[in-house]
């Protein structure tokens, strides 16, 4: 330290050793436990990342499961919910076909089985994934086909599942049978049945079992259904009996699927001995091990499994923690670096201060002070006398023989590096003119004779007089280079610690409240547009980036001064753009108040990274869920609208218009989804409605053709087209060409110029002496939907051969 220079003259020495005095073999012990401390060092820096990434690991596989689980929970009551619409709609086609043949005997329906074949075909197209119907007498015999014209009268179902179990079931008993190869179209089809009632074989009211009313069901279309459930492309829905009977299955050959093992957790779910949610075992039912939830259908002996193989969760796992890992990875390796070169350091210091234990034997009086303030060389200045006196500690330091020396002021001078020469001169002297300072400290560096520089750490204490005026300066130095060396590496380290966060796009910042600084990384100041600013940004120029309305959340965030506590928020910013514009970017902000000491005032330490991308595709699928609500309530109104408007003579007629009619929105609808809301073709408009009206027999000509280019209807225009082609399809199946077994249907179409031209002609059907005297609710519903909703126009003209429809559409309405 410097000191002034004085004439010099004797005084006392300022330090004496207390009595009772430690022994210095108190320390001894003290760098053997540094040095353990440093050997372990390492292994804690590598073990303790490793540990956050399997503790990571662990959640995330946790969090995967849980989110499968809720997905196949979900899957499983959508499954659920459209096989209890399928079985449901069977069901009700199962009791219109009884009901047609009420109060027939077996011998009427012999008698007239042409009529009847026809009849079942009608009931059967009406439905989705019918495959064939048919009605069973009191002994299993066939007598009467949707399939077979005439039947074969030897033909016996005695053994068959739905036989059997209904002849000793209730009259108002549903049976669901198990999924069999079909031998017309070698497809796997299962029946819904019910007993025959209301026969004219018995008295009415006698309960006497008289045969069974049933459908068979496609199980590859109940499949595609299904499909259209799945959440992933690898999942697996199946719709099961409550016996473990596979009945549609959206994955695998259903031929190659046995029933489910009865002691497994599958059937154990479904019978509620087990748990709704589990996994399936490998080599059992389905290859490899899977998670599955079942779910009830409702009224039915069913259930719906939605499967999802244990390899897509391994997959998504391992998605999770791809960024645990490239985080930690480096960090342990940095960590192992700067713990080797703190063991290093560690060691080294520990031998030094072995070595200084050494030098007790000559100078204990100087151990004590140097004890007392925690330094090593030391100095006392008299600033009255100007008597320096240097330790021989002192002197050793400043690479000079160690003695205990009397120098002057500019022998300190001359030592200290030009660099630091002005500042450490004037530091002291300011510190010994102040009267409210008593505590004097300052770093600095020295050379000495050999050439060589050292960092000097000075520390000492002021002692006054009344005045205020300074009589004693007691101190010690202490060579800090090692400790500087060390710091330089650190700034090394954490230069590489900023280029690895500039590299992925990570700012860091500071902000010390006490004064007022904010301090930002090069990729911080980029991220608020700020990089080309001539000085470091402050608080307010950083908030005016920020948006009006988030500029108080992130007020809070940084005044927040909880110690520990992570804090977090997401903000959104307008930098300028090259165009002049002012794109909104979102960026999240992670920061924590670290408490203050007396090295460093309190401070908030955080990052900041662009979120913009994640943002969007959250507001993209908020998009897209709007839309979908606003289809559905679109689609209800038109459900509530039919309800109201469309009349019937009993309750039955209503159900069986209006299930039409809601079959013909719900398809419309299901094209519109697959085309993603874009529009939908014209011909797979009016294929949907008429197409289950055609008869493909073998060697029948067809009995409606379609004819006309490539057109898309828009979303809004595809709903009201489609409700006007099904109106007209019904009308005909009722009352024109499509009621005779020889009519035909040809739908033609084309662009003339700005509209869409379509015209319906019927032949072949019932002859007609000219316009209808009444118009029926159909008629004006087509009307309604083409001239009012589409804004088109509509023309019918009554031939004696059949009705010939022309239609015209604006352009607005195709795509």
């Amino acid at each position: 330290m410097n000191t002034i220079a004085t004439p010099g003259r004797k005084w006392l020495r300022l330090y004496r050793l207390p009595d009772g005095a430690r022994s210095v073999r108190d320390g001894a012990g003290i760098p053997q436990r540094l040095s353990r401390l440093a050997r372990i060092l390492p292994v804690v820096a590598v073990l303790m990342p490793l540990t956050m990434v399997f503790g990571a690991a662990w959640l995330t596989w946790r969090e995967v499961k849980e989110d499968a689980a809720i997905a196949m929970r979900r899957s499983a009551g959508s499954a659920a919910e459209y096989a209890a619409r399928a079985l449901s709609t069977y069901t009700v086609a199962v009791g219109r076909m009884n009901d047609r043949l009420t109060g027939l005997t077996d011998d009427d329906i012999r008698a007239d089985e042409n009529r009847l074949h026809l009849e079942l075909r009608r009931i059967l197209g009406e439905i989705s994934h019918g495959d064939a119907a048919m009605l069973l007498d009191r002994n299993g015999a066939v007598l009467v086909s949707s399939e077979r014209f005439p039947v074969d009268r030897a033909e016996r179902h005695l053994t068959r599942s739905h036989f059997t179990a209904l002849r000793e079931a209730p009259s108002t008993a549903v049976h669901v049978g198990p999924a069999a190869r079909s031998a017309e179209t070698r497809e796997y089809v299962f029946p819904v049945a019910r007993r025959r009632e209301g026969s004219g074989n018995f008295q009415p009211g006698q309960d006497v079992f008289d045969g069974v009313a049933l459908i068979f069901v496609r199980s590859g279309e109940v499949a595609d259904g299904l499909r259209q459930l799945l959440m992933m492309p690898t999942d697996t829905i199946a719709l099961m009996h409550d016996n473990g009977d596979v009945l549609a299955i959206t994955s695998g050959e259903q031929a190659a699927i046995a029933r489910a093992p009865v002691d497994g957790p599958i059937v154990a779910a479904m019978a509620g001995r087990g748990p709704r949610i589990f996994e399936t075992l490998p080599d059992t039912w389905m290859p490899g091990v899977a998670l599955g939830a079942v779910t009830p259908v409702s009224e039915f002996a069913a259930h719906a499994l939605a499967l999802r193989p244990r390899a897509e969760l391994a997959a998504a796992w391992r998605t999770g923690i791809k960024g645990h890992v490239a985080f930690a990875l480096p960090a342990t390796l940095m960590l192992l670096l700067l713990s080797l070169k703190v063991r290093r350091d560690q060691i080294r210091l520990a031998d030094m201060n072995q070595g200084l234990r050494g030098d007790v034997a000559r100078g204990m009086d100087r151990l004590r002070r140097a004890e007392e303030i925690g330094m090593i060389g030391t100095f006392e200045f008299h600033t009255r006398s100007g008597v320096n006196i240097r330790s021989a500690e002192y002197m050793s330091l400043h690479g000079l023989p160690a003695v205990e020396t009397r120098e002057t002021h500019e022998d300190w001078v001359r030592r200290l590096h030009p660099d630091d020469r002005d500042r450490a001169e004037a530091h002291v002297l300011a510190a010994l003119a102040d009267p409210s300072r008593e505590d004097y400290s300052q770093t600095y560096r020295i050379v000495t004779p050999k050439g060589e520089i050292r960092w000097i750490m000075s520390r000492g204490r002021i002692e006054r007089d009344r005045a205020g005026k300074p009589v004693y300066l007691r101190g010690a130095h202490l060579d800090v280079t090692q400790l500087r060396m060390t710091e330089l590496a650190l700034a090394d380290t954490d230069a590489r610690l900023r280029l690895a966060q500039e590299a992925v796009g990570i700012g860091t910042w500071e902000w010390v409240p006490s004064a007022g600084t904010l301090t930002c990384s090069r990729r911080m100041a980029k991220l608020w547009g700020l990089d080309d600013a001539s000085a470091p940004p402050t608080l307010a120029e950083m908030l005016a980036c920020v948006k009006q309305e988030d500029q108080d959340a992130l007020r809070a965030l940084i005044t927040d001064e909880r110690v520990g506590v992570n804090l977090r928020g997401e903000f959104r910013l307008r930098r300028p753009s090259e165009n002049g514009g002012a794109p909104v970017t979102w960026v999240a902000v992670r920061a924590s108040f670290q408490a203050g000491d007396l090295l460093a005032p309190a401070r908030m330490i955080g990052v900041a990274y662009d979120i913009t991308d994640r943002k969007q595709s959250e507001e993209l699928t908020t998009i897209m869920a709007h839309e979908v609500e606003h289809r559905a309530k679109n689609a209800l109104m038109v459900v509530s609208s039919l309800l109201r408007m469309t009349k019937a003579d009993s309750a039955e007629a209503l159900v069986e218009v209006m299930d039409a009619r809601v079959r013909a929105l719900s398809r419309t609808l299901g094209l519109l989804g697959q085309g993603r809301w874009r529009g939908a073709a014209l011909r797979d408009i009016i294929q949907n409605e008429v197409g289950h009206f055609a008869r493909e027999e073998l060697g029948q000509t067809p009995s409606i053709t379609l004819d006309g280019p490539a057109v898309t209807i828009e979303v809004d225009a595809a709903q009201p087209l489609s409700m006007a082609m099904h109106e007209l399809a019904t009308n005909a199946a009722k009352y024109g060409a499509l009621s005779a077994l020889d009519g035909t249907l040809h739908i033609e179409w084309w662009m003339e110029g700005a509209t869409l031209r379509l015209r319906w002609t019927e032949r072949g059907g019932p002859p007609l002496a000219g316009a209808p005297s009444q118009l029926g609710f159909g008629s004006h519903l087509i009307r309604t939907l083409i001239e009012s909703q589409l804004q088109g126009t509509i023309t019918k003209q009554w031939e004696a051969a059949g009705l010939v429809c022309n239609i015209a559409l604006p352009l607005g309405c195709t795509g």
